[in-house]
């Protein structure tokens, strides 16, 4: 550097010093993107909020998840299946048809019950105009037999009378042939007058009485005919053929199996071709809205449930709220269980008949409380008091809170928290007080 001009020195001063300022800030900007591309990612974290509710104490009980309605559909006949009209899944009203039995024997009975009771019906009528025919020809009769009556009656008095002057007669002349004033040919006539009158008299007296005798008998007959008896018969046998005619078309009624309720099919065992037995179920119509839970109770938790208690259903992971429709109040003989009967909404129909159900009762009366999640408490070596991360604007803050009880899902907070806080329930064993997070779904 001795022998450099001071003006060129001063040059050369300057031009190193430039490049050393260029090389130390290139050497900074490297240093610096090093580092931003190597500073860590923020911990990922889920949350949960603190809220005020109650811990839950109480029974849980298994039962099964069944319809409100469940109705097996059974034919009351045997019979060949002719037709299926519903699928599985379809929405049915009552007496909507779904299946249609094979009807053509059934129709031939009919047919034969309509003839016969067009038979007993023309049978009836002819016995009525029979028996208006014969009330007349009673009535004429009765009349006839009491015209003689009074006939023979008068024929009666008239002997009588006869009968009464011949005994005056002959009493006269009696008297008078003992006095020896009349000849005996006199007393023998007036005897013979005598003799005749009597026997005049006594056939009257007969043919009054056969006159009486035909009039009861007359009577008799008449009374007879008002009855009507082949009338009556007659409309026994009609009633009995539409009796007849009634049953054969129940019969072929029957060939149609109808919904007996509104539902939703469930289940179809029928199959076209094959034979229905009577009593056999061919399919299953539920109505799953509302589902009920089927729950046995066993005696000693019996008293804690009332009905139109609310309580919590969970099926296959999912939780519903559910209400005590009914319990019973006999026993049953073998397992001594009374059956439970909960109530849960389904308008959705996720509940299907069949699933198994797990039922909570909760305890009546306990308070409410602060409560978080379980999965958010860390343990401290105090007992009663742990550890939990508050997350509040993308940083956490670790809390020192005191517990009441504790449940696999839910704790009691008795201090060190508020409602609506969010603590966090996946990944605070790493984290520490002040650090920034990244809020992620469970």
């Amino acid at each position: 550097m001795a022998g450099v001009p001071g003006k060129s020195r001063k040059h050369w001063l300057k031009t190193v010093s430039g490049l050393l300022c260029v090389f130390l800030f290139l050497t900074a900007c490297n240093a610096q993107q090093e580092e931003t591309a190597t500073e860590a990612p923020l911990p990922a974290v889920v949350l949960a909020t603190v809220e005020e509710g109650v811990l839950e104490q109480g029974v849980r009980l298994s039962g099964q998840v069944k319809g409100d309605t469940q109705v097996d559909v059974l034919p009351k006949l045997s019979g060949k299946v002719e037709q299926i009209a519903v699928n599985v899944g379809d929405v049915v009203k009552k007496g909507d048809l779904l299946v249609q039995l094979d009807d053509s024997d059934i129709r031939s009975q009919v047919a034969q019950a309509e003839a016969g009771v067009a038979a007993a019906r023309a049978a009836l009528e002819m016995a009525r105009e029979q028996a208006q025919t014969q009330i007349l020809n009673t009535a004429n009769a009765y009349a006839q037999a009491k015209r003689g009556v009074e006939q023979a009656e008068a024929q009666l008095n008239t002997a009588k009378t006869a009968l009464e002057n011949a005994k005056a007669d002959y009493e006269r002349v009696r008297q008078l042939y003992e006095a020896g004033l009349a000849s005996q040919q006199q007393l023998e006539q007036a005897k013979l007058g005598l003799n005749q009158a009597e026997a005049a008299y006594k056939q009257a007296q007969g043919g009054y009485e056969s006159a009486k005798e035909a009039l009861r008998l007359a009577r008799k007959t008449q009374l007879q005919a008002e009855r009507k008896t082949a009338v009556k018969s007659a409309q026994a046998q009609l009633q009995q053929a539409e009796a007849g005619l009634a049953a054969a078309r129940q019969q072929l009624e029957n060939t149609r199996i109808t919904a007996p309720v509104d539902g939703r099919v469930a289940a179809i065992n029928a199959v076209v071709g094959a034979m229905a037995t009577a009593g056999m179920p061919l399919l299953t119509i539920v109505d799953m809205d509302p589902a009920v839970v089927e729950v046995p109770l066993p005696e000693n938790v019996y008293p804690k449930v009332q009905i139109g208690q609310e309580v919590k259903v969970e099926v296959q992971g999912k939780t519903y709220s559910g209400r005590v429709r009914s319990k019973d109040m006999t026993p049953n003989p073998g397992s001594r269980t009374y059956l439970l009967k909960v109530e849960v909404p389904n308008p959705d129909e996720r509940l299907a008949s069949g699933m198994t159900a797990s039922v909570f009762i909760p305890e009546q009366g306990a308070e409410k409380r602060l409560l978080m999640p379980t999965a958010a408490y860390m343990e401290s070596a105090e007992a009663g008091r742990g550890r939990v991360m508050v997350y509040k604007d993308g940083v956490v803050e670790e809390r020192t809170v005191k517990i009441g009880r504790m449940t696999s899902e839910k704790v009691e907070v008795l201090s060190g928290l508020q409602a609506g806080e969010q603590v966090v329930v996946k990944g605070q064993h790493l984290l520490k007080d002040g650090d920034r997070v990244e809020v992620t779904t469970p």
